[in-house]
């Protein structure tokens, strides 16, 4: 009869195992995140050498603007990297983002704002699909449209301006605006 190995004693031996083992993958994984970062602070270094290099964007060649928009998505497509507004601002037209995002406030209706508007949709576009195939966090997908890209989860109802004041009204158009019943000689308090 063959010796049969108790219940307690398998137990023992795989958990055993498994916090060997567990250590043994910590050690790896933490030693990849180690290098992972290391390669992402060289990049971004690089990138910011460059950015140095190449000048900043004139916002009035939007050729130049657009010429250096597509060379960063090309560049992320072949680096396998998500786009984001601050690689477009630094990588791209050699700016930060806050001065990316003045320039945007100052000039909402210039021909360059109008081409970076639809960059800025398109980035958003891809980090939506990279998240609905699970190629991406959705929570962190979730932060950086909603922080970057001006997206919210709610609708924000605001009062409706009306073009004259309620203070220019008689107590008739008020009663009218709103189909109020009045009642002819009856008497509303003043405000």
């Amino acid at each position: 009869m063959r010796d049969t190995i108790k219940a307690d004693t398998m137990i023992d031996r795989v958990q055993a195992d498994k916090d060997k083992n567990k250590r043994l993958y910590k050690a790896q994984a933490d030693e990849h995140k180690g290098q992972l970062l290391a390669n992402d602070i060289i990049t971004r270094a690089d990138a910011l050498l460059q950015s140095e290099d190449r000048g900043k964007v004139d916002f009035n060649d939007i050729d130049d603007v657009k010429t250096r928009t597509y060379s960063y998505l090309k560049a992320c497509a072949i680096s396998e990297a998500y786009p984001s507004v601050m690689g477009l601002a630094v990588d791209a037209y050699g700016i930060s983002r806050q001065a990316l995002n003045q320039y945007l406030l100052r000039n909402p209706t210039s021909e360059a704002t109008e081409f970076i508007q639809k960059a800025k949709d398109v980035i958003a576009d891809i980090l939506t699909n990279a998240s609905l195939y699970n190629n991406a966090n959705a929570v962190a997908v979730i932060f950086q449209l909603k922080n970057h890209f001006e997206h919210s989860d709610r609708v924000e109802i605001q009062p409706l301006r009306v073009s004259d004041p309620v203070d220019n009204l008689s107590v008739e158009d008020i009663a009218q605006r709103y189909m109020l019943d009045v009642k002819e000689g009856e008497d509303y308090p003043e405000s």
